[in-house]
């Protein structure tokens, strides 16, 4: 046994907690070395010391209370937001051969993805050709009218676009 297990079993052979075994094996190395039966001595010290005192009552209700606290707290940790951070999905758990199914779904996906917004993309890249050819602006009904309200807005299956339905008035500029 050396130090450092003496150590770590030192409380536990002072209040007979170990096995035989292990007490045969901690005398032997007290018989051995002086630094490990200083520090025993010291911890026996303690120990008359400690036992000495006189115990601290608590109230069953603090207990309790405690116990509940300790109960709760582990819960979370175990079955809680933060074990999930810590320990990961167990979903996301893959054997090897799973990553690569993984990987393969994920870059079929993409394809798929960019298979089916081609048609939208070529038309916004050709400078949105077939989106709102009318434009507002540039038609002539609309120029000098003043828009006081729009009732409805509803899509045209007919030529994609949006067709508004909207109350205005015209400004006519006249010379005499």
């Amino acid at each position: 046994m050396t130090c450092q297990e003496l150590q770590e079993n030192l409380p536990l052979l002072l209040y007979g907690e170990l096995s035989t075994g292990e007490q045969a094996a901690c005398d032997e190395h007290l018989a051995g070395c002086a630094n490990c039966r200083a520090d025993r001595e010291k911890f026996e010290q303690l120990h008359q010391v400690l036992a000495q005192r006189p115990p601290v009552q608590v109230s069953a209700a603090l207990l309790a209370e405690s116990r509940l606290s300790l109960d709760e707290a582990l819960e979370r940790q175990q079955h809680g937001w933060l074990a999930l951070w810590h320990n990961g999905l167990p979903i996301l758990r893959f054997q090897p051969s799973s990553g690569f199914a993984l990987a393969l779904t994920l870059i079929l996906g993409g394809f798929s993805l960019g298979w089916g917004l081609r048609p939208q993309a070529a038309r916004l890249a050709s400078g949105g050709a077939g989106i709102n050819e009318a434009g507002v602006a540039s038609s002539p009904d609309l120029q000098n009218m003043r828009i006081s309200g729009i009732s409805s807005v509803a899509p045209d299956p007919q030529t994609g676009g949006v067709k508004i339905t909207m109350e205005a008035e015209r400004r006519v500029n006249q010379e005499l």
